[in-house]
């Protein structure tokens, strides 16, 4: 009896409980009604804004590395817990570092910036200025007091790596051309149109009145060391052979000679007397002059730099590689197993 009537009152109990769950169903549509009006506020609003300030997958910090203290790195945010993107290049002065990227491979991407003050930690990303109907953030250097990055359509130039003004560089060829790699030598700035293929060149004391100048198609780095300029450049042809040039003022070029018949240059250095370009197809390529070149088997690099008397690069799949003498390299322990696109030395 006392079984029964225990059975009884849990059934009344549970038959009361889901009663009382069935008033909660209803609240859940209450939740849009919310929503709904904030829509006809500005009705002339488009859905999709052709330069959206924040994108849905904005780009994070996780794909900058501080490495063994010497190096700042940057590179594929793939390992990124949130976000996705790209960061290209990463440059230190007026006491801080800027890293520069975009949120994908499309020249349409949106460019993004961060900064530091010691490396390790690093302000939120924000969207870079437009240039031309494009802001990308494809490099970064810091020269004669500014940041200038290099974008398609031009650059943008900023003192204190937050508040950037956008500058347009044209070409005889078009409006908006895709400058690739910056860099700053003899207190000069020099951009390079290496990846439209466009053959032409800028140089720039103050980073918003430039000189542009044709050279030669598919420029991708650009040194100065032993009384000379030398820029490195690509074929682009199947067997990507790849060619330097030399310039004893920046601007006027002289071809220099084949670097390797079969070796897609990515970039260039100067250390130690001596030239080391870089390749992303396993090639590394040194020389004195810049027209006679010796080549040794490597790793696949995008960006070198020479710091601390050693040449170091980096690459894909997480790459470090480092040499003294630019010959014999050696690959450092990985410490991420992303795409490293840019280096600068800690300061």
């Amino acid at each position: 009896m006392k079984i029964r009537l225990f059975c009884i009152v849990l059934g009344l109990c549970v038959f009361a409980s889901c009663e009382k769950d069935e008033p909660v169903i209803p609240e859940e549509p209450l939740v849009p009604p919310t929503e709904q009006p904030e829509e006809p506020q500005e009705p002339g609003t488009p859905v999709e804004p052709e330069n959206p300030q924040e994108p849905q997958k904005p780009i994070s910090t996780d794909g900058i590395i501080k490495w063994n203290n010497e190096f700042i790195i940057v590179g594929d945010n793939n390992m990124a817990l949130i976000g996705s993107g790209i960061w290209n290049a990463v440059a230190h002065g007026n006491g801080r570092y800027v890293a520069v990227g975009n949120s994908s491979l499309s020249s349409w991407a949106d460019g993004y910036y961060t900064t530091s003050v010691d490396g390790m930690n690093w302000d939120a990303p924000k969207v870079l200025p437009d240039i031309s109907g494009y802001n990308n953030g494809n490099g970064v250097v810091f020269g004669n007091g500014k940041f200038i990055t290099s974008s398609r359509g031009g650059v943008h130039v900023s003192s204190d790596g937050t508040n950037w003004t956008p500058v347009c560089v044209e070409t005889p060829l078009t409006s908006a051309p895709t400058w690739g790699r910056i860099v700053f030598l003899n207190g000069s700035f020099y951009l390079l149109d290496g990846q439209s293929g466009g053959g032409y060149c800028g140089k720039s004391d103050n980073g918003e009145n430039w000189n542009v100048f044709e050279t030669e198609s598919f420029n991708t780095g650009i040194a100065h060391g032993n009384g000379k300029y030398v820029k490195v450049r690509n074929r682009n042809t199947a067997n990507n052979p790849s060619y330097s040039d030399i310039s004893y003022d920046g601007v006027n070029w002289s071809n220099g000679g084949i670097i390797n018949d079969a070796m897609k240059v990515t970039d260039i250095a100067f250390g130690n007397g001596k030239f080391v370009a870089v390749s992303d197809n396993g090639k590394i390529a040194s020389s004195t002059d810049g027209v006679n070149w010796s080549t040794t088997g490597g790793y696949s690099l995008y960006d070198v730099t020479y710091e601390n008397e050693k040449f170091v690069a980096v690459g894909s799949s997480g790459s470090i590689a480092y040499s003294t003498d630019g010959v014999n390299w050696n690959l450092a322990t990985k410490v991420t197993g992303a795409t490293l696109y840019g280096i600068c030395p800690v300061q």
